[in-house]
């Protein structure tokens, strides 16, 4: 647990956030990662319950660092709508209270070490010996760049940032793990002998008779890569093959494309050692798309002549016109050319490879697909979630938002920072899986869609990504369902002497941008607009057990419902005005 952990280097705040954060981490099955602690602090910052916290210090953290995103224009509602903390869209309902992930529950990221590395090192340049909120927030900023990208701030406003929240600041960079092969490069060309088009079929007059029983076997390699999935050991027995079929060459290498940063990795060569070949040559055959044999000349690349290479062949690895790398085959024998045969194997070869890697890519496509499913039907209610599936089978589940109306409904736990403070991990998952449970029931009977959990908070949208008749008024049931089901488990723990606590909801409904974000790679169903910040304002003023609406809600359904008219105070808009929810008006 994390008071196991505790030390002198962190004050009471960081220690009540990091066991909030663990909360989050156990039910995504992590450590915890930067992402969470920041959703915690802003979480915090942004609901009316810190105002109850009882350690004072705590508060008085959390308004230094809300005072340094206010001077920067960040506002913690904002940040907490860009925020995307790993699991926080699976309902806490399906994770048993009893079970965990199986890890460390408090054990951190590597990144969030080195974060807690930077505030202690930062609160030490102040003189101060105990790091603080503000101190951990700038390690977040300072080693989370991902996460930086995430909030909207760019490299100019994350190093004003962590210059107010943290002064004085002296933290080493670290060192690669990994060091990469330098290749020379130069914009000469050597002398082409022939080169062709590598994604057609080769026409040229070669005996297949000694060709065809050499490219079977290295088909039959090729194939081997793709069905064991260990692509590197395979790339280099293929590589070394060639230079068996072909001993005119002789080196050999396989480069292949790293698609986030267009480096060339070096995934298999022989012999090995210093890798003879030129990078100048292997960019012309991707760009081009061409295959082609090359011999020395006055004009060769510097490699080339550095290396004493008198010819090579250079062949993309390509499938369905996308290349994924090149084969790279030189000769440091002035007597023995490269020859037409040569170039046909190389060509097809890359075929192969090419065919391999797509399919691997594939493969790896319908997995994720699979996943972000699973990830996403959670959110949703049969009747939606059918919808959907049916939508991802014939290709119409894909990334992007439209502008429409929706309702929105935010509700989460008073009280929850003092709970999180005084009682054990295990029994506040179980209190939060309670809840939950009894909360995510009465928003799919509503047709509710779950748009995320963050902590105590849970966040609901009408409306959408399925239209929903009558969405304003289906939200207003939502919110007095939720009450009574929180009043009922209330009442079940108090009997089994366990402690109860109180929600708190608002209501609002406006224009938004909502769909599916992200990539491919991690697809996400989510709202974007004021009319979620003003949700948020509105929440965070309903008392324990209170349902406040805006008046937009009540200009709608004003029928149909009885409510108290107040006004509600706000950090950043004043008073608002708006309605206490009391009941539906009898029909």
């Amino acid at each position: 647990m994390v008071k196991s952990e505790q030390s002198t280097n962190y004050s009471a705040a960081i220690w009540t956030v990091w066991k909030m954060a663990a909360v989050i981490a156990e039910q995504d099955h992590t450590q915890i990662q930067p992402v969470q602690f920041l959703s915690c602090i802003c979480s915090q910052i942004s609901h009316a319950d810190i105002a109850n916290l009882g350690e004072p210090n705590i508060k008085t953290e959390l308004d230094e660092v809300a005072k340094v995103f206010d001077t920067h224009g960040l506002y913690c509602n904002e940040m907490l709508q860009r925020l995307q903390p790993p699991g926080t869209r699976t309902p806490l309902t399906s994770l048993p209270p009893s079970q965990l992930s199986g890890r460390d529950p408090v054990s951190r990221s590597a990144v969030t070490k080195r974060a807690f590395e930077f505030a202690v090192s930062a609160a030490a340049q102040e003189s101060m010996d105990k790091a603080r909120l503000r101190h951990l927030v700038a390690g977040i900023l300072e080693h989370d760049r991902e996460l930086c990208a995430v909030l909207g701030i760019d490299p100019v406003q994350r190093a004003e940032l962590a210059t107010d929240l943290s002064i004085n600041r002296s933290y080493p960079k670290l060192s690669s793990e990994f060091a990469v092969p330098h290749f020379q490069k130069t914009d000469s060309t050597a002398d082409v002998l022939r080169a062709v088009d590598a994604n057609s079929i080769l026409n040229l007059k070669i005996d297949w008779s000694v060709v065809g029983p050499k490219y079977q076997e290295l088909c039959e390699m090729a194939w081997k890569v793709g069905a064991c999935g260990k692509v590197g050991p395979l790339l280099q027995s293929v590589i070394e093959k060639m230079l068996e079929f072909i001993p005119r060459a002789t080196h050999g290498a396989i480069l292949i494309l790293d698609r986030k940063n267009g480096s060339l990795d070096l995934m298999a060569q022989a012999p090995r050692g210093e890798p003879s070949l030129s990078m100048t040559s292997a960019r012309q055959a991707i760009d081009t798309k061409q295959a082609f044999v090359w011999q020395s000349h006055r004009d060769m690349t510097k490699t080339q002549f550095d290396s004493h290479l008198e010819s090579g062949i250079y062949a993309p690895i390509i499938a369905d016109d996308r290349c994924f790398g090149v084969i790279c085959l030189n000769s440091k024998s002035g007597g023995h050319r490269l020859t037409d045969e040569d170039l046909s194997l190389a060509v097809t070869l890359g075929h192969q490879i090419g065919l391999v890697f797509s399919n691997r890519d594939l493969k790896t496509e319908l997995t994720q697909n699979v996943k972000i499913l699973e990830r996403l039907m959670p959110n949703f209610s049969p009747k939606v979630s059918k919808h959907l599936v049916d939508r991802a089978k014939a290709g119409e589940l894909k990334l992007g938002g439209q502008l429409s109306d929706v309702t929105i409904l935010s509700a989460d736990i008073r009280g929850f920072t003092v709970m999180a403070a005084e009682m054990e991990t295990g029994d506040l998952i179980a209190l939060l899986n309670d809840y939950f449970a009894a909360m995510v029931e009465c928003v799919f009977a509503h047709g509710g869609t779950i748009d995320k959990f963050i902590g105590d908070a849970l966040l609901v949208v009408f409306n959408s990504p399925e239209p929903l008749e009558h969405h304003i008024e289906q939200a207003a049931k939502t919110a007095l369902a939720l009450q009574v089901a929180a009043q009922g488990v209330s009442e079940r723990r108090r009997i089994s002497r366990l402690r109860a606590c109180e929600i708190g909801i608002g209501v609002h409904t406006g224009e938004v941008i909502h769909g599916f974000i992200g990539s491919a790679e991690r697809m996400e169903f989510t709202i974007i607009g004021d009319a979620v910040n003003l949700t948020s304002r509105y929440c965070s003023s309903a008392g324990p057990g209170d349902i406040i609406i805006s008046p937009q809600v009540y200009e709608k359904i004003w029928h149909s419902i009885q409510v108290k008219a107040i006004e509600v105070a706000t950090k950043h808009e004043g008073n608002l005005n708006a309605y206490k929810l009391l009941g539906l008006k009898s029909s």
